[in-house]
């Protein structure tokens, strides 16, 4: 009887250790979190596939009003509620779609800047290498699965426009539509809620850049 007792006590320490085991050291989706440094603002991210736009410190205030900082900060924390260390930064990537809108980055183009410091932290400061637009919010995702914390008030545009990876005749053609005709987010690349002559300097800037 007393043998008994023990193996059921082993056995259930076996499988709380298990379960331990299995959480410990891996990201949950729904205990880490993403924050934008500004808040109370929907901001917009100038990218080019070069990787030579707008640094998140350096975003736009949708609807004008110049810049603000949109610098994204990213907590990994384990199933335990515990910091996760030196996370690889290739696992964390940013995603931004809106219907058929979508940002499509260059390969390795949206990663987070480091890996994860001791306190399981990390940034997204450091300009992307992306193409396409979206006027959605930007989730973070982790190994390719969105946090369920929500995403972030950032919308994408970029000079790639129609998000080939390159900027070139096409996406000119395309920002003339948008210049001469109605309205819309994809050329307005300050978002100020007009596509203008600064809108065609920040296009000029992306021409013949393309993904590295």
């Amino acid at each position: 009887m007393v043998l008994r007792k023990l193996m059921g006590v082993l056995m259930v320490a076996l499988i709380v250790g298990a379960a331990s085991f299995a959480v410990a050291g891996v990201p949950d989706l729904g205990l880490s979190t993403a924050t934008m440094a500004t808040s109370g603002q929907t901001l917009s991210l100038f990218n080019l596939p070069s990787g030579g736009g707008n640094a998140f410190t350096a975003a736009y205030i949708v609807g004008g009003g110049g810049q603000a900082d949109a610098t994204i900060t990213v907590t990994l924390n384990d199933g335990l509620g515990a910091p996760i260390a030196n996370y690889p930064f290739e696992d964390i990537t940013l995603a931004c779609t809106n219907g058929g809108q979508v940002m499509v980055p260059c390969l390795g183009g949206a990663t987070a800047d480091a890996n994860t410091d001791a306190s399981g932290v990390t940034q997204f400061q450091t300009p992307l290498a992306a193409g396409g637009w979206a006027d959605g919010t930007t989730e973070v995702l982790i190994a390719g699965a969105a946090l369920t914390s929500g995403g972030v008030a950032l919308q994408m545009n970029s000079a790639d426009i129609n998000g080939s990876g390159n900027v070139d005749l096409s996406d000119v053609s395309i920002f003339s539509s948008i210049f001469y005709g109605a309205y819309s987010y994809a050329a307005d690349f300050n978002a100020d809620g007009a596509v203008t002559l600064s809108d065609v300097a920040l296009l000029a800037s992306g021409v013949g850049g393309a993904c590295p």
